[in-house]
């Protein structure tokens, strides 16, 4: 992934793969539909600028420049 140490990530850090779903009008008004998530990965090696991780779960296949978010483990939140 296109993301390292520099910008926080570390060893085990998880996140989500997402998949960006097109607006709705109604009304005349754009709405815009909560991304979808269809995978999960953990980094396993954190360098400066990029890591390498495993994939854990895929709904569908893992293709280039598909989106990521980090995710927030419950755990270390309430510490």
């Amino acid at each position: 992934i296109n993301v390292g140490s520099n910008q926080g990530v570390v060893t085990g850090t998880k996140f989500n793969i997402i998949e960006e779903k097109p607006a709705t009008e109604y009304k005349g008004k754009i709405l815009k539909a909560s991304p979808k998530i269809v995978g999960e990965i953990d980094v396993i090696k954190a360098e400066l600028d990029f890591s390498n991780a495993r994939i854990l779960r895929q709904d569908r296949p893992v293709i280039t420049d598909d989106k990521i978010v980090e995710t927030i483990d419950a755990e270390k939140k309430d510490k």
